[in-house]
């Protein structure tokens, strides 16, 4: 429901809208229960008490989820660019990126960065990951969806959030399941722009022990993430004016 809310215009919830993002959701959920759908249950281990070097570390891990969904945000519409400038017929580009992200896969040696990556998710909150797994996951995902191979960036975004909060457990104060869930809605917060809609879709997956972790990791990346987001129908209602990073440029739209 609060994602329909604030998707649409960055900074500027549409509360007419109230209603049938209530209804919809609800009866989209119903009807994914009815077809047999489940909804994933993840164990993040230990969550401890809030102090002064768990903020200072959840509000770091923020950070770095900001910068990393405007990382990603830009580098897809580069990306997309770059195909549309090199292949201005549309049915090439997607036989373009096939063979890249083959060839990706062919030079790392695993598939592992194919598909929307659930398991990755899975050990994220159940062992140390590789540090450069966030950052090959984001590049398939940039390639697979700048060419055309559209319908799958929120999960790939997930794992992407997961597998960095989970590397980020080498330097931060907080545990590493914990960083992973962080990760999760933080990235997605900021590639998005719907920290409330994040904030609380943690709440729904992981419980409510972390609430204050998931409200600095969702709001910080929302301020660090720039005004563009991953839907190019995202208008800007309001610039993050604020606290956004100087490297966070401005979007007119």
């Amino acid at each position: 429901m609060f994602f329909g809310l604030e998707v649409r215009r960055v900074g500027r919830a549409n509360y007419d809208a109230l209603l049938p993002c209530l209804i919809s959701s609800l009866v989209g959920n119903e009807v994914a229960l009815a077809l047999g759908a489940k909804h994933a249950v993840y164990d993040i281990g230990y969550v401890p008490p809030i102090d002064l070097w768990t903020v200072a570390s959840a509000a770091i891990a923020g950070i770095a989820f900001g910068v990393a969904a405007m990382t990603f945000v830009r580098s897809m519409r580069w990306c997309a660019k770059l195909m549309s400038d090199l292949f201005p017929v549309k049915v090439f580009r997607p036989v373009v990126g096939g063979i890249v992200v083959v060839l990706l896969g062919s030079l790392l040696g695993t598939d592992r960065f194919f598909g929307l990556g659930l398991p990755m998710i899975t050990e994220a909150f159940t062992k140390p990951v590789a540090i450069g797994d966030f950052a090959l996951k984001g590049l398939v995902t940039v390639v697979s969806l700048a060419t055309g191979f559209r319908g799958g960036e929120v999960t790939p975004l997930f794992v992407t959030g997961a597998t960095l909060g989970n590397a980020m457990g080498i330097w931060l104060a907080l545990p590493r399941g914990l960083l992973a869930s962080m990760g999760f809605v933080g990235v997605f917060a900021g590639a998005s722009n719907a920290p409330i809609a994040s904030f609380i879709a943690g709440i729904e997956l992981f419980g409510s022990a972390p609430l204050v972790y998931f409200a600095i990791a969702c709001v910080v990346s929302y301020y660090c993430s720039g005004n563009v987001g991953m839907y190019t129908a995202q208008a800007v209602g309001e610039h993050k004016v604020p606290i956004t990073l100087p490297f966070a440029v401005k979007s007119t739209k």
